[in-house]
């Protein structure tokens, strides 16, 4: 059964922008992008085809997500689940007290649901309906002969670890892979697609006390518990840095050793906190 993360969804009020940062500088590819339906909503898959996306929305939006980003502005404002049957998983979690915002409907050859998880963070759970519309690579690929981008896994920042854990794993059924309780982390994903050596697993990390740093307190005073930030693996960090630098793009955090691995910090052009960082070796994770 399928079941698996399919995408980080980014509110935004200039999608012209966005769409050509994403490609320009990432080097992610177009393979949807529609108004048809009333609502502006775009695709973007990395270069390695990771089935991990980012979908960009533009106004006007639905109505949770015109709630949101009234409140909110410019930023991520849910993430998706890939399943087989969207009304299944609909009465599977009706008896776990999950708070729902909609029922399961149709949109753009999708049926869906959304529903809040135990931080207040917005979660979907879809399943295709027109196999048309099912996303793969495009037809023809933008030349880009630049780092390697490869989307990783999105973080929720969030003020209790253990309540947010217990959530995703007794009522969604992912599983603890890595973990760093005193520095605030852990990662989750979907246990099959981890045991899957044909593919990276996009995983789903949870971020909280004690170890919050400066950023994540800084984004839980601005806006509560969410989707903190989004983050691409690569194979040079200090490469990537040097090449988004040469292309106009300014770091918060500039490239730096941490717990093992090197990350930096960057921002998208609606504010939303890019992190880079080198592969986590599958033999870290707990399968």
């Amino acid at each position: 059964m399928k079941f698996e993360l399919h995408h980080v969804d980014i509110l935004t009020d200039d999608m012209e922008k966005s769409l050509a940062f994403y490609q320009e500088k990432l080097g992610m590819q177009l393979i949807f992008h529609s108004d048809a339906a009333g609502t502006d909503v775009a695709f973007l898959a990395d270069r390695a085809n990771t089935n991990f996306y980012i979908e960009l929305v533009g106004p006007p939006f639905i109505d949770f997500q015109d709630a949101f980003f009234k409140q909110h502005g410019p930023l991520m404002d849910h993430f998706s689940y890939l399943v087989d049957d969207a009304d299944v998983w609909y009465e599977k979690l009706r008896p776990e007290g999950v708070d729902f915002i909609t029922k399961p409907e149709e949109f753009l050859g999708v049926k869906e649901f959304y529903f809040y998880d135990a931080s207040g963070t917005i979660a979907e759970i879809m399943m295709f309906q027109d196999p048309s519309f099912a996303l793969g690579p495009p037809t023809e690929a933008a030349p880009f002969n630049g780092v390697d981008y490869r989307l990783h896994h999105l973080s929720i920042t969030c003020k209790d670890i253990a309540e947010l854990e217990r959530f995703y794993v007794e009522k969604i059924g992912m599983q603890t892979v890595h973990e760093n309780r005193p520095e605030g982390y852990i990662f989750l994903a979907d246990p099959e697609l981890v045991a899957d050596k044909s593919r990276e697993a996009p995983l789903l990390e949870i971020m909280g006390p004690p170890g919050l740093r400066e950023r994540e307190q800084a984004f839980i005073n601005r806006h509560g518990p969410g989707i903190d930030h989004l983050c691409f693996v690569v194979d040079d960090v200090d490469e990537a840095h040097e090449e988004l630098v040469s292309k106009g793009v300014a770091f918060d955090v500039e490239p730096m050793d941490y717990e093992g691995n090197r990350i930096a910090f960057f921002k998208d052009p609606n504010g939303i906190d890019l992190e880079l960082m080198l592969p986590i070796p599958r033999e870290h994770l707990v399968t």
